[in-house]
């Protein structure tokens, strides 16, 4: 019988399976073309816990948009008086721009989503990239903080700069590449029956692993520099990036 066919059921989630039948079938296989749609209470193709992102992210992106344009006068204004940035400021600008990449990412997956059913893989994936690669800039920066007067400390003037360099670019393209292949690998269990979040597996616990290895490596950092700190002034902006950081590293 020609379609379509509209079937609706909210009472309670379901196990749906759908059979069809000729029953004047021939001896020979018949050919048929169909269509299935399936969709959630209100007629969404999204599940009940990504309505909200899906209406949220667009406007965050906005208004992170809106929020870095005075951090990008006070960038430029830098710029025309020194001729350049410290590195810092690098980084920071290199985390804003991979945190908003990543909600730029999710709304056009969400997007797609909404239209079709199904997101773009590629636009998720790299949206979880950019974010923990985002968070793994801001981390890496808080613990240079941390521990740059030691390291000042204990390398001599002429070999300092050129060890730190390499010694940071090596633990910097290390952590990156780790994060991008566990985030890929966790991947494969996007589907499975019993995953009820995106932390439950094995790569994923890899990832918080590594984040709770770099704020014990802050903590250290900051313990450390209060121990050998008289000025009030220093102390005092040690504890509270120490208070900060924390919330930051453990959120």
């Amino acid at each position: 019988m020609p379609g379509p066919w509209l079937l609706l059921q909210s009472i309670r989630p379901h196990f749906w399976y759908f059979v069809i039948a000729d029953c004047q079938a021939a001896a020979s296989p018949s050919t048929m073309s169909y269509k299935l749609e399936t969709y959630n209470a209100g007629g969404s193709h999204l599940s009940h816990e990504d309505i909200a992102p899906a209406r949220m992210i667009p406007i965050f992106a906005a208004v992170f948009l809106l929020a870095m344009a005075p951090l990008g006068g006070l960038v430029y204004m830098n710029i025309q008086e020194s001729g350049s940035l410290h590195p810092s400021i690098r980084n920071l600008i290199l985390a804003l721009v991979l945190f908003f990449a990543t909600l730029v990412l999710e709304t056009v997956n969400y997007r797609s989503y909404m239209r079709e059913g199904r997101g773009i893989v590629l636009a998720d994936l790299l949206a979880e990239i950019g974010s923990w690669l985002a968070q793994l800039v801001v981390s890496l920066e808080l613990l240079g903080i941390a521990w740059a007067w030691s390291v000042d400390e204990m390398l001599s003037p002429t070999t300092k700069k050129r060890q730190k360099q390499a010694l940071l670019i090596k633990l910097v393209s290390f952590l990156a590449v780790l994060h991008v292949i566990f985030i890929v690998l966790g991947r494969q269990y996007d589907g499975a029956h019993s995953k009820y979040h995106e932390s439950e597996t094995v790569w994923a616990l890899g990832l918080i692993a590594m984040r709770l290895l770099l704020f014990v490596g802050f903590a250290a950092g900051i313990v450390n520099l209060l121990t050998k700190e008289d000025n009030l002034l220093q102390r005092d902006f040690l504890l509270r990036l120490a208070a900060l950081g924390t919330l930051y590293f453990l959120s």
